[in-house]
């Protein structure tokens, strides 16, 4: 994440791709302690008895659903920008 900030304020290609990543992983890791300190996850897995698996796999959903949708957003946006630049040449 602190490379990704030095590369975005330098304006250098990939930096906000590299933030971006580092906060969805510090993200990732405040949900995971937030679901071990509600008592989501057993000794091993999660514990079937809370609503750990189904909170899980909803949260899951909707990050995968987002993901495409902003995927589908940076590739048309990404594609059409190196397209004009081609043809420039």
């Amino acid at each position: 994440m602190i490379i990704g900030i030095a590369l975005y304020l330098a304006k250098k290609r990939g930096g906000l791709v590299l933030l971006a990543l580092g906060v969805l992983w510090l993200f990732a890791m405040l949900v995971y302690y937030v679901y071990s300190k509600m008592g989501f996850y057993a000794a091993v897995g999660l514990n079937q008895s809370s609503m750990g698996p189904a909170v899980t796999t909803t949260l899951g959903f909707i990050i995968l659903i987002v993901g495409i949708a902003l995927a589908v957003y940076v590739a048309r946006r990404g594609g059409k920008k190196w397209r004009e630049g081609c043809r420039s040449r």
